[in-house]
């Protein structure tokens, strides 16, 4: 039994040696690019060791450890990455060198903890030093370090001020979890990476419904729907047999009242936007164009959640709810 866990443990060290070794080239100023290839024919071309480590599929549990190590770096911290990897890879070959010479695990295991607080100590009392987060050019220098690496390196000045212009205006208090809730990267097709700025608002890559709706309006009165503005189609395929002229008006005007039914509840609450998920129809757009009233349909719920969240609204469902409301 000894026999099989010292071969175990081995091959353990191996698979996180191996796992290293395949992102090492990725670490540091001269890091080379790695291109996968996927099984669905896709090409991924980059020198982030965390994107390396997502995009292969590896089956041992120790290396797939790793993996999990990287992603937690990724998550907490958002820099690292690589080197946690290639650190642990270090520590376990130097713990296979004292394994072979008889060294017990506990051992080690007590030795690198003491390391651990050793390093902390010297960190704190010798490395490390404090600066003022407000000052502009000390924390361009701390985050140029995250940056100069990557395959945007020749960028990095550029990158590091909007990043620290978007933290600056998420806030300080914000949790590093919650970044991506908050901050959001649009990209708009042709345009060029020196044209990017930091916007401090919401962005929504849609066009106003009717091309005579106002454009520019400052402090507006916004309505979330979550509802189309139209008449409501039937669930399944239903067939009308109209004898008569006069019939076929009634339905045509009975869908028409119920248009301006709607508009009419809207305008009671004087709103100088509308956002909707679905559709709304062209007798709605005209009589809310006649209102004043401008019309942004069918944006994602993903898109509208920033939206709300900022001003704690909620979305109407159904016109009855939002009418008692």
């Amino acid at each position: 039994m000894n026999f099989f866990s010292k071969i175990t443990r081995y091959q353990n060290i191996a698979a996180a040696k191996a796992t290293a070794g395949i992102i090492r080239t990725t670490l540091g100023p001269r890091s080379m690019l790695k291109m996968i290839l996927d099984s669905q024919g896709g090409m991924v071309v980059t020198n982030d060791g965390f994107c390396v480590l997502r995009e292969i599929e590896i089956g041992h549990p120790a290396a797939k450890s790793l993996i999990e190590l990287s992603r937690s770096q990724d998550s907490e911290i958002g820099d690292g990455t690589t080197t946690i990897v290639v650190l642990v890879s270090e520590f376990l070959r130097i713990s296979e060198i004292l394994l072979k010479q008889k060294f017990h695990p506990n051992h080690l295991m007590a030795s690198f903890f003491q390391a651990l607080v050793e390093i902390n100590f010297f960190l704190d009392n010798d490395l490390a030093y404090q600066f003022n987060r407000e000052n502009f050019h000390d924390m361009i220098k701390v985050i140029m370090t995250t940056i100069c690496t990557k395959l945007v390196g020749r960028f990095s000045r550029l990158i590091c001020e909007l990043s620290f212009k978007a933290i600056q205006t998420a806030g300080p208090k914000i949790a590093i979890s919650n970044f991506r809730n908050i901050l959001k990267i649009e990209k708009i097709p042709f345009g060029k990476f020196e044209d990017s700025k930091i916007l401090s608002g919401i962005i929504l890559i849609k066009d106003i419904s009717h091309p005579k709706m106002r454009r520019k309006i400052k402090n507006p009165k916004i309505i979330l729907l979550d509802c189309p503005i139209e008449y409501k189609k039937g669930d399944s395929q239903a067939t009308i047999e109209i004898e008569k002229e006069n019939d076929w008006e009634n339905l045509l005007k009975a869908e028409e009242n119920f248009i301006m039914f709607i508009c009419n509840l809207l305008k009671k609450f004087k709103p100088d936007v509308i956002v909707t998920e679905k559709g709304v129809s062209d007798l709605a757009l005209h009589y809310l164009y006649k209102s004043n009233i401008s019309v942004i349909r069918r944006v994602k719920k993903i898109r509208k959640f920033p939206i709300s969240k900022s001003y704690g609204w909620y979305d109407c469902i159904f016109f009855r709810r939002f009418r008692k409301k």
